[in-house]
């Protein structure tokens, strides 16, 4: 499950493992099938939702796999505005162009 880390589930995560990649529902559960002969030790996993931290690569036993919890930290608000991008089209001289702005 996917969860903020005021406890709340956040739907629309994206977990991506090596092996798979699963979207979280709008409970923050996931689900992810691995077959026998793709099975591994150890996942390494990164989670990522809009207006969320990315998370850190975490590494978890198969074990550890079963009714996993992962908590993200909200992103800062200056970062969510910054990476909205600007889009202008115009005409320069009569050559039309488009022109992108992104702060970073």
């Amino acid at each position: 499950m996917v969860l903020s880390t005021d406890g709340e589930s956040i739907p629309g995560a994206t977990v991506n493992l090596p092996i798979a990649v699963a979207t979280t529902n709008a409970l923050g559960q996931f689900e992810i099938t691995v077959p026998r002969n793709r099975a591994l030790k150890e996942y390494k996993l990164e989670v990522k939702a809009p207006g969320f931290q990315i998370s850190p690569v975490l590494t978890k036993s198969a074990s550890d796999m079963r009714n996993l919890d992962i908590r993200l930290m909200p992103a800062p608000m200056e970062l969510v505005r910054a990476l909205e991008p600007q889009v202008i089209v115009g005409q320069y001289y009569g050559v039309p162009f488009v022109l992108v702005t992104l702060r970073v």
